[in-house]
């Protein structure tokens, strides 16, 4: 049988990703998307279909993890760990047999969306959703409705052919009323009341999911939408919802990131003077074991050097910044006393151990943001395989590159 070409994408991409107040945000829009994309792929090779781009087999092997692990769930096999990098774009292109339905690869990302929804909803909404106003009707709104979802069937060689149905808009949002998401601004968030009218019971609302979810999840200051929520929940439900716990890594904090070279530099110099200021900050409530030094190869090496470092190179953050150590909100105790003399004591210890070190930790960081705009373009001009090849061989690298000047990639 003939095969024609097969021009797959979903979106919205920035909308999904970008939108995130933490870390693990990014980290999850980007996940999702990529597990969408690899249900989409799936039915195509499943249906005797190939694909062009991304390149997902080599000399006849699957190669990509995330595949390999979505055809392991629905051949029923128990998956314990499953990958966490997002290896699949957002869009691909396949050569498929010429009856080759693509609403079969709709129906996949569909269907997988709508059981990462209803895993989140069952947990932790559905509990909380009568002290709301109208919150499951909100719910299903906005997961119904999200995606952007375009595919387009021709011959062989037209590589713009999607980019030509993008010109065609079909996605229409419903209208979104009320008080806005504090995560993602287009969507009402899920209580359904008015904050200017009725903010005891939005409080009340949230208040009680927090309750539910953990107050580490949720802020007190956070009212989110269905899908802001599912952004923020899916790695607790992750199992349920795909068939497996991502091996997820943990977040340095920004304030931990941006003193980096000052804590190597300190720890590298003054082992014993660090030590004793890892001592003093252990009086602190939660400042101990936050962060994560195997995030490091140069504080895994220092730590392995001298073992009695690792306390204060897995410090809080905010341990390392007289702003923050100034700060009584930060350091609250249980029944809400404050730790002054101890935050104090820290300070002074501080003040010291920079004196010594001969400057300060900056309060900076770097962000880097790499995108794949004018895909399109790229794959017009180039051989889809090159590109797909040269993708893979930057994503297998960049990792480690990043690692290696002290930084972390996010997805």
């Amino acid at each position: 049988m003939s095969k024609v070409s097969l021009h797959f994408s979903i979106g919205p991409v920035q909308e999904f990703v970008a939108q995130a107040r933490r870390t693990r945000d990014f980290w999850v829009g980007s996940f999702l998307l990529s597990y969408l994309s690899g249900l989409a792929i799936s039915e195509v090779l499943m249906n005797g279909g190939e694909m062009v781009f991304p390149a997902v087999d080599y000399r006849g092997e699957r190669v990509d993890a995330l595949l390999k692990t979505i055809a392991e769930i629905r051949e029923g096999e128990k998956v314990k760990k499953g990958p966490s990098i997002a290896t699949l774009p957002n869009r691909f292109m396949a050569k498929v047999p010429e009856d080759f339905d693509p609403q079969k690869c709709v129906e996949a990302v569909k269907n997988g969306w709508l059981k990462i929804a209803q895993a989140v909803w069952d947990k932790f909404v559905q509990p909380v959703a009568k002290d709301g106003n109208n919150t499951e009707e909100i719910w299903k709104r906005q997961v119904e409705n999200f995606w952007e979802i375009m595919w387009v069937l021709g011959e062989e060689g037209q590589v713009n052919l999607l980019d030509r149905r993008k010109n065609w808009r079909i996605r229409i949002l419903l209208p979104e009323p009320g008080d806005k998401c504090t995560l993602m601004g287009h969507f009402q968030e899920l209580s359904g009341y008015l904050r200017i009218k009725e903010r005891e019971k939005q409080d009340a609302f949230w208040e009680s999911l927090r309750k539910q979810v953990g107050g580490y999840e949720l802020d007190e200051r956070e009212r989110l939408s269905a899908i802001g929520l599912i952004k923020r929940l899916f790695p607790l439900v992750a199992r349920e919802a795909i068939g497996w716990d991502p091996e997820q890594k943990n977040y340095p904090s920004t304030p931990y990131l941006s003193a980096l070279p000052w804590i190597i530099k300190a720890a590298k110099n003054l082992p014993e003077i660090v030590r004793q200021y890892a001592e003093c900050a252990s009086f602190l409530p939660g400042a101990t074991h936050k962060e994560d030094l195997e995030l490091f190869p140069s504080l895994r090496e220092i730590a392995n050097r001298d073992a009695q470092t690792r306390e204060f190179l897995s410090l809080n953050g905010n341990c390392f910044h007289q702003a923050a150590l100034s700060n009584p909100n930060l350091w609250v105790q249980e029944g809400g006393k404050d730790p002054k003399d101890e935050r104090e004591k820290c300070q002074k210890a501080l003040k010291e151990l920079t004196d010594k070190v001969g400057e300060k930790p900056s309060s900076f960081y770097a962000l880097l943001l790499m995108d794949g705009d004018r895909m399109g373009a790229l794959l017009r001009r180039y051989n889809a395989k090159k590109i797909s090849s040269a993708l893979n061989s930057f994503s297998k690298n960049v990792k480690d590159v990043v690692q290696l000047h002290n930084g972390v990639s996010v997805c």
